[in-house]
Protein backbone atom coordinates (compact mmCIF):
# COMPACT_ATOMS: atom_id res chain seq x y z
CA UNK A 1 0.00 0.00 0.00
CA UNK A 2 2.90 2.33 0.93
CA UNK A 3 3.88 1.98 -2.65
CA UNK A 4 1.29 3.11 -4.12
CA UNK A 5 0.82 5.84 -2.05
CA UNK A 6 4.16 6.71 -3.03
CA UNK A 7 3.67 6.72 -6.72
CA UNK A 8 0.56 8.85 -6.79
CA UNK A 9 2.92 11.42 -4.56
CA UNK A 10 5.43 10.88 -7.26
CA UNK A 11 2.70 11.56 -10.01
CA UNK A 12 1.32 14.72 -8.15
CA UNK A 13 4.75 16.38 -8.08
CA UNK A 14 5.24 15.39 -11.85
CA UNK A 15 2.25 17.16 -12.58
CA UNK A 16 3.42 20.26 -10.88
CA UNK A 17 6.35 20.22 -12.52
CA UNK A 18 5.22 19.54 -15.51
CA UNK A 19 2.31 22.47 -14.81
CA UNK A 20 6.00 24.65 -14.03
CA UNK A 21 7.48 24.21 -17.14
CA UNK A 22 4.23 25.13 -19.34
CA UNK A 23 4.09 28.18 -17.71
CA UNK A 24 7.57 28.97 -18.06
CA UNK A 25 8.03 28.20 -21.42
CA UNK A 26 4.79 30.22 -22.37
CA UNK A 27 6.19 33.41 -20.08
CA UNK A 28 9.62 33.23 -21.88
CA UNK A 29 8.09 32.78 -25.38
CA UNK A 30 6.30 35.92 -25.21
CA UNK A 31 8.21 38.51 -22.75
CA UNK A 32 10.13 40.75 -24.63
CA UNK A 33 13.27 42.21 -23.52
CA UNK A 34 15.51 44.40 -25.89
CA UNK A 35 13.13 43.82 -28.47
CA UNK A 36 13.33 40.00 -28.43
CA UNK A 37 11.55 37.05 -26.41
CA UNK A 38 13.31 36.45 -23.37
CA UNK A 39 13.73 32.52 -24.75
CA UNK A 40 16.60 33.95 -27.10
CA UNK A 41 18.86 34.93 -23.58
CA UNK A 42 21.19 31.99 -23.51
CA UNK A 43 20.74 31.58 -19.65
CA UNK A 44 17.08 31.58 -19.78
CA UNK A 45 17.06 28.96 -22.60
CA UNK A 46 19.45 26.79 -20.56
CA UNK A 47 17.20 26.81 -17.66
CA UNK A 48 14.52 26.30 -19.58
CA UNK A 49 15.90 23.07 -21.15
CA UNK A 50 17.32 22.08 -17.34
CA UNK A 51 13.32 22.21 -16.38
CA UNK A 52 12.47 20.37 -19.19
CA UNK A 53 15.38 17.52 -19.05
CA UNK A 54 14.11 17.30 -14.68
CA UNK A 55 11.00 16.72 -16.36
CA UNK A 56 11.89 14.02 -18.76
CA UNK A 57 13.76 12.63 -15.99
CA UNK A 58 11.03 12.26 -13.63
CA UNK A 59 8.42 11.46 -16.08
CA UNK A 60 10.68 7.83 -16.45
CA UNK A 61 11.12 6.92 -13.21
CA UNK A 62 7.43 7.93 -12.66
CA UNK A 63 6.55 5.34 -15.67
CA UNK A 64 8.95 2.66 -13.61
CA UNK A 65 7.45 3.21 -10.97
CA UNK A 66 3.94 2.57 -12.04
CA UNK A 67 4.81 -0.17 -13.49
CA UNK A 68 6.21 -1.88 -10.70
CA UNK A 69 3.61 -1.07 -8.38
CA UNK A 70 0.77 -2.14 -10.49
CA UNK A 71 2.45 -5.92 -11.47
CA UNK A 72 4.60 -6.19 -8.15
CA UNK A 73 3.08 -4.27 -5.13
CA UNK A 74 5.12 -5.04 -2.32
CA UNK A 75 7.93 -6.69 -4.13
CA UNK A 76 11.93 -4.64 -3.58
CA UNK A 77 11.39 -3.71 -7.12
CA UNK A 78 8.85 -2.03 -6.21
CA UNK A 79 9.90 -0.51 -3.30
CA UNK A 80 13.18 0.40 -5.54
CA UNK A 81 11.26 1.90 -8.35
CA UNK A 82 9.03 4.35 -5.86
CA UNK A 83 11.74 5.21 -4.12
CA UNK A 84 13.42 6.35 -6.69
CA UNK A 85 10.49 8.46 -8.64
CA UNK A 86 9.91 9.64 -5.32
CA UNK A 87 13.60 10.91 -4.75
CA UNK A 88 13.50 11.90 -8.40
CA UNK A 89 9.97 13.98 -8.47
CA UNK A 90 11.17 15.68 -4.83
CA UNK A 91 14.24 16.43 -5.53
CA UNK A 92 12.80 18.42 -9.60
CA UNK A 93 10.12 19.99 -7.35
CA UNK A 94 12.58 22.07 -5.28
CA UNK A 95 15.02 22.78 -8.20
CA UNK A 96 12.69 23.69 -11.21
CA UNK A 97 10.28 25.67 -8.40
CA UNK A 98 13.13 28.00 -8.22
CA UNK A 99 13.76 28.18 -11.66
CA UNK A 100 10.33 28.67 -12.62
CA UNK A 101 10.40 32.02 -10.12
CA UNK A 102 13.50 32.66 -11.69
CA UNK A 103 12.68 32.97 -14.90
CA UNK A 104 9.85 35.19 -14.35
CA UNK A 105 11.55 37.28 -12.18
CA UNK A 106 9.90 36.32 -8.86
CA UNK A 107 6.70 37.47 -10.88
CA UNK A 108 5.07 34.12 -10.10
CA UNK A 109 5.06 34.48 -6.02
CA UNK A 110 2.00 36.58 -6.16
CA UNK A 111 -1.24 34.96 -5.14
CA UNK A 112 -3.29 36.10 -8.86
CA UNK A 113 -0.28 34.76 -10.80
CA UNK A 114 -0.74 31.12 -12.18
CA UNK A 115 2.90 29.36 -11.30
CA UNK A 116 1.92 30.61 -7.72
CA UNK A 117 -0.27 27.06 -7.39
CA UNK A 118 2.33 24.91 -9.10
CA UNK A 119 4.82 25.99 -7.23
CA UNK A 120 3.31 26.29 -3.33
CA UNK A 121 2.01 22.89 -4.11
CA UNK A 122 5.03 21.37 -5.20
CA UNK A 123 6.68 22.69 -1.77
CA UNK A 124 4.52 21.28 -0.09
CA UNK A 125 4.11 17.75 -1.15
CA UNK A 126 7.55 17.27 -1.67
CA UNK A 127 7.48 16.12 1.66
CA UNK A 128 3.96 15.05 2.22
CA UNK A 129 3.13 11.47 3.57
CA UNK A 130 6.85 10.22 3.34
CA UNK A 131 9.79 12.80 2.66
CA UNK A 132 12.18 12.68 0.19
CA UNK A 133 14.72 11.82 3.33
CA UNK A 134 12.66 8.86 4.45
CA UNK A 135 12.04 7.67 0.90
CA UNK A 136 16.38 7.87 -0.16
CA UNK A 137 16.69 5.85 3.15
CA UNK A 138 15.08 2.91 2.39
CA UNK A 139 16.58 2.55 -0.97
CA UNK A 140 20.05 2.75 1.15
CA UNK A 141 18.54 0.35 2.87
CA UNK A 142 18.07 -2.06 0.00
CA UNK A 143 21.32 -1.23 -1.37
CA UNK A 144 22.82 -2.52 2.45
CA UNK A 145 20.78 -5.36 2.41
CA UNK A 146 21.32 -6.43 -1.35
CA UNK A 147 24.24 -4.88 -2.21
CA UNK A 148 24.51 -1.55 -5.16
CA UNK A 149 24.69 -4.46 -7.95
CA UNK A 150 21.07 -6.07 -6.72
CA UNK A 151 19.68 -2.92 -6.47
CA UNK A 152 20.65 -1.61 -10.04
CA UNK A 153 19.37 -4.77 -11.52
CA UNK A 154 15.95 -4.09 -9.65
CA UNK A 155 15.41 -0.78 -11.22
CA UNK A 156 17.17 -1.75 -14.49
CA UNK A 157 15.54 -5.27 -15.58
Amino acid sequence: MRNRLGALWAAALAGGVEGTYRLTRRYVNEREQFGAPLIRIPGVANHLATIKAELIQVEAALRRAQHAVHRELDTDRATASVATARVVAARAATMKARLGHQLHGAMGMTAEHPLHRHTTRLWAWRDEETSEHEWSVRLGDLACAQGEEAVWNLLTA
